[in-house]
């Protein structure tokens, strides 16, 4: 969150200041590096943020990274359809 948001402020301001310093003839390259940058920057932070995990004891609790319950998916058990002859109205 706020590391990528800070990166990203540092890459405009890396831009902008060599995009001055090179009278604009660089321009493409340096936008191209700056998004690589916050890309990279991203992909990093994507790492180390955590999105679930499941809990030792209870295969089917989920916590959410807050610590809070998330509920499972139905088991196939929960989904059987009543069973019915065939022909029947």
């Amino acid at each position: 969150g706020l590391a990528l948001a800070v990166l990203a402020v540092l890459a405009a301001s890396a831009y902008f200041r060599l995009d001055l310093k090179t009278h604009g003839s660089m321009r493409t390259r340096l936008k191209l590096a700056a998004v690589c940058l916050v890309v990279a920057g991203g992909l990093v932070v994507a790492q180390f943020r955590p999105i679930a995990r499941v809990s030792a004891g209870d295969a089917g609790a989920v916590e959410s990274p807050d610590g809070a319950e998330v509920p499972s998916a139905p088991s196939n058990s929960d989904l059987e359809l009543p069973a019915t002859e065939i022909g029947a109205p």
